[in-house]
């Protein structure tokens, strides 16, 4: 599967993955801005979490490939790099604080006070959306992506 992409010319996926960049979670990326409002200054600064998801998708697979990382390590780091932002609010990090303030916490398990909150949000959606339960069907594999994002206690070269 290609995709145009402005900074790579075309980010490349396996096609599995079609309905995952079509889901509800990487969609709504199209409307939170990588760079908050720094278009306010920047007129060219528009690009959004789903640009930027599409382009780290494409490099961090790239990356593994040419590590010897194959198999259900590469899927499971594809996914990572793929859902790495699920969790970001409005203005991307401008909104850090906010959903740290009013966010449920009571929602999420937060293990480490040392992770942001969108991190927290991101391993919540994982876990929990319906679409993509149904999409990424192995709860191993949504737990592995978790802890990849997270506290990877793997093969380092994957994280």
């Amino acid at each position: 599967m290609r995709i145009r992409e402005p900074v790579h010319n075309f980010a490349l996926l396996p096609d599995e993955f079609g309905p995952l960049v079509g889901s509800q979670v990487l969609q709504r990326l199209r409307g939170i801005r990588q760079l908050a409002l720094a278009n306010l200054v920047y007129p060219g600064a528009l690009h959004t979490r789903f640009d930027h998801t599409l382009g780290v998708t494409h490099v961090a697979r790239l990356m593994a490939e040419r590590l010897g990382v194959r198999g259900d390590e590469l899927r499971v780091v594809t996914l990572a790099a793929l859902l790495h932002d699920a969790g970001h609010g409005p203005f991307s990090h401008v909104s850090e604080i906010s959903l740290d303030r009013f966010g449920d916490s009571a929602q999420l398990s937060r293990d480490q006070k040392e992770h942001k909150i969108h991190e927290a949000v991101t391993a919540a959606i994982i876990r929990k959306d319906e679409e993509l339960c149904c999409l990424i069907d192995k709860e191993a594999d949504r737990e592995a992506v978790i802890r990849l994002l997270g506290d990877w206690d793997g093969r380092p070269v994957l994280k």
